[in-house]
C-alpha cells in the first residue's frame, strides 16, 4: 500500500472517497499536498484521519501543508479512571475536591501500577509488560531515535513522581484544556515538584512517593505559600499511601485520587 500511496498519491487517495484512516503518516509525507488539494476542494471535515505514532515528526510534516485545515488530538495512555472504570475527575474536583472517604476500586497496588504502565494494549490484553516494552522500545525508540540515548534505571520515585504528573496532564486534556503545569526551583534551591496555574490563582503541589507521609514533605510547600505576594495558601501533597486527609492548611492526598 505505500508503494501504490508513493506511485500514485492521487490514485491512491481516489479509492477512499468516503474517508480513511491513514496510520504513520508521516511516513508518507507526499500524501500531505494532494489532501490538501481534495480538503480545499471539497470542504469537508473528517475525510481523513491522519495518526502517528512519531508526534513531532507527524506535526513537521503536516505543518507545511495542512495549517488552518486540522483538528489535533492526542491520544494518551490509560488514566487511573479509565483503567477502573469509573468517571473521571475534572480540573475543579482534582484541585478543590474533599479527600475521599474511601478509596476508589484499584486496579492494584501503586507498585504494580508503576511496573505496569499506562498502554492499553497491557492491560487489554493481559500481556507480560516487560516483554511487551521490550518490543516497543525496539520497533519504536531504536527505529526512530538517531542519537544513541543511554537509559538507566530509574528510582521508583522518579517513575512515581512521572506518574502522578501524567495522571494531572490527563485530567486537564481530557477536559479539553491546555494543562497548566510547571516546575518551579528558585536560586537557592528551594523547589516545588508541580505548579498548577489557574489564572486566578496558583496551586503548588508535591509528589512523594512513600507510603508514609513525614514532616519534611511539607517543606517545600510550606517555603512556597509563605512568599511575600503570594496570595494562594492552598497546598497538595501527593503521596504514595492510601488515606486522605488535611493537615495544617495542606490537603493530603493518595496516589489513586489524581484520577
Amino acid at each position: 500500500m505505500r508503494e501504490f500511496a508513493t506511485r500514485d498519491p492521487k490514485g491512491f487517495l481516489g479509492n477512499y472517497a468516503g474517508g480513511v484512516i491513514l496510520d504513520e503518516a508521516q511516513r508518507a509525507p507526499h500524501l500531505f499536498s494532494y489532501i490538501q488539494t481534495l480538503v480545499d476542494l471539497e470542504g469537508k471535515a473528517g475525510r481523513f484521519i491522519l495518526t502517528g505514532s512519531q508526534q513531532f515528526l507527524l506535526l513537521s510534516k503536516v505543518s507545511q501543508t495542512l495549517a488552518g485545515r486540522i483538528a489535533l488530538l492526542q491520544l494518551h495512555p490509560l488514566s487511573l479512571s479509565e483503567l477502573r472504570g469509573t468517571r473521571p475527575l475534572g480540573p475543579d474536583r482534582l484541585l478543590h475536591g474533599p479527600a475521599p472517604s474511601s478509596a476508589p476500586p484499584s486496579p492494584g497496588s501503586v507498585d504494580r501500577i508503576l511496573f505496569r504502565g499506562m498502554y492499553p494494549r497491557v492491560h487489554g490484553k493481559k500481556m507480560d509488560a516487560r516483554e511487551w516494552y521490550g518490543s516497543y522500545l525496539r520497533t519504536y525508540v531504536e527505529r526512530d531515535v538517531r542519537d544513541v540515548l543511554r537509559i538507566g534505571d530509574p528510582l521508583r520515585g522518579n517513575i512515581f513522581e512521572t506518574f502522578v504528573l501524567s495522571e494531572i496532564y490527563k485530567v486537564f486534556a481530557h477536559a479539553g484544556e491546555d494543562p497548566p503545569l510547571f516546575f518551579w526551583r528558585d536560586q537557592t534551591g528551594h523547589e516545588v515538584d508541580l505548579i498548577i496555574d489557574l489564572g486566578r490563582t496558583v496551586v503548588p503541589v508535591e509528589i512523594k512517593s512513600a507510603k508514609t507521609v513525614a514532616t519534611d514533605f511539607f517543606r517545600g510547600l510550606r517555603y512556597w505559600m509563605s512568599l511575600p505576594g503570594n496570595s494562594s495558601k492552598d497546598g497538595i501533597l501527593v503521596y504514595g499511601g492510601e488515606k486522605g486527609y488535611d493537615r495544617e492548611g495542606i490537603r493530603v492526598r493518595p496516589w489513586h485520587t489524581c484520577s
